[in-house]
């Protein structure tokens, strides 16, 4: 019987083992916040039975790292792409710069912009260029009077036609001096470059 017995355990050791069963959903395996930048340690993955898998859900840990979560999220929840922001003007700027408005008095401008369109910024109080071949991240604005201008494409709409652009710090910082507490749009003005 023990001979037996120790055949039947050393054959189901040999025997394929069965594979897990459910899907694979990431879930998050401790309380994380607002705002929160995902990493490895944030997550694992679980089995769950296929119809209780979120459709919107992940099933490698690594598809997730890196995102940022738009709103707290508890231990033990699925991860869904629902839960993660939504892609930012802040990852469209090269390393070192920061993302600076600039009002605009005038919404033609800002209609005929576009993202990846280069600006100077000159200072309509003496005429010197406060910022060279600064990058357009967006254009537009909340106005629907006239001749609607579409939002600005940032997470943080801002009222009044303008434009988001990609600059040094240092740069910013002269630009907020040039418009100061005036009417927006009236400290500086815009020149755009040919294409190219």
């Amino acid at each position: 019987m023990l001979v037996g017995l120790a055949t039947w355990l050393v054959a189901g050791a040999a025997l394929p083992q069965a594979p897990p069963q459910g899907a694979r959903v990431v879930v998050v395996a401790r309380d994380l916040p607002v705002g929160h930048r995902i990493v490895p340690a944030d997550l694992h993955v679980s089995r769950w039975p296929e119809d209780l898998r979120p459709r919107a859900g992940y099933a490698r840990v690594d598809a997730a790292v890196g995102a940022v979560l738009a709103g707290p999220i508890t231990a033990g929840e699925a991860l869904t792409t629902g839960r993660l922001r939504g892609s930012s003007l802040l990852d469209a700027l090269p390393h070192g710069r920061v993302m600076a408005h600039i009002p605009l008095a005038d919404g033609g401008l800002a209609r005929a912009l576009r993202p990846g369109d280069r600006v100077d910024a000159i200072s309509t109080t003496d005429g010197t260029v406060i910022g060279r071949d600064l990058l357009v991240l967006a254009a537009g604005g909340e106005q629907h009077d006239h001749g609607a201008l579409s939002p600005l494409t940032s997470d943080d709409a801002v009222q009044g036609p303008g434009v988001m652009v990609a600059t040094q710090p240092s740069t910013a910082s002269r630009l907020a001096v040039a418009q100061g507490a005036q009417t927006p749009g009236v400290g500086v003005m815009l020149t755009v470059h040919r294409p190219g």
